[in-house]
């Protein structure tokens, strides 16, 4: 074996470790695992940004290709700009959500490390929801059980490590990490209704600027 085989062998290796063998131990040992990534720095942030390409992927798959016995989709009403928004923003606005609260409760989090939790929290949904959207296809209607089952394992798992990740990030004891999260879900629903209202807001001047528009070419054109 030359030496370009074994710097194949390793990297192989490598990413297998940090994409699969590293999110597993932080769901078997969750509290001691992520002070271990808190203190030492072992999160990836190229594992990060793969699993929230990974958890889109995801999601497209179940979309587009689950079994029509569990529903699958119709790929004339399949949008994905929209699947993607579905996975990002939620990211993205549970990453100012959080950091928002734990600098009022004396987080320890940085928004970055934040991120990490939330991308590597992914894990277990990313690979279930693959695994399942496969099993829909070869199930008959009194096995959709299995299905779901499979997937409402993937989203306790989910919950499950991204619970103990913001925990162990801004490094809260338990009842602590509890309000964290409370508060956080309610910054979440305060900033997409912000996000709505100013989408209702511009639609509604978009709309008076047409009809003023209108109402000028009908009258002096």
């Amino acid at each position: 074996m030359n030496g370009k085989t074994k710097n194949v062998i390793s990297k192989i290796k490598s990413f297998f470790k940090e994409t699969f063998v590293a999110p597993l131990q932080l769901i078997v040992h969750p509290i001691s695992g992520w002070e271990i990534v808190k203190q030492e720095k072992t999160a990836k942030r190229w594992v990060s940004i793969f699993y929230v390409f990974m958890m889109i992927f995801a999601v497209v798959l179940n979309e587009i290709g689950k079994g029509f016995i569990v529903g699958g989709t119709d790929l004339k009403e399949f949008n994905l700009f929209r699947t993607m928004l579905v996975v990002l923003l939620p990211v993205l606005v549970g990453v100012i959500a959080n950091w928002c609260v734990g600098s009022l409760f004396d987080g320890k989090g940085k928004a970055s490390e934040i991120f990490d939790a939330i991308a590597y929290s992914f894990f277990p949904y990313v690979w279930l929801s693959i695994i399942a959207t496969i099993v829909s296809n070869f199930i008959a209607t009194d096995e959709i059980v299995y299905y779901t089952f499979i997937m409402g394992l993937g989203v306790g798992l989910t919950i499950w490590m991204m619970f103990f990740g913001i925990m162990g990030v801004h490094e809260n004891s338990f009842g602590m990490n509890v309000i964290n999260i409370v508060f956080t879900i309610i910054v979440i629903a305060v900033i997409i209704f912000t996000i709505l209202l100013f989408f209702s807001f511009v639609e509604r001047i978009l709309g008076w600027i047409v009809s003023i528009y209108n109402e000028i070419k009908m009258r002096y054109f």
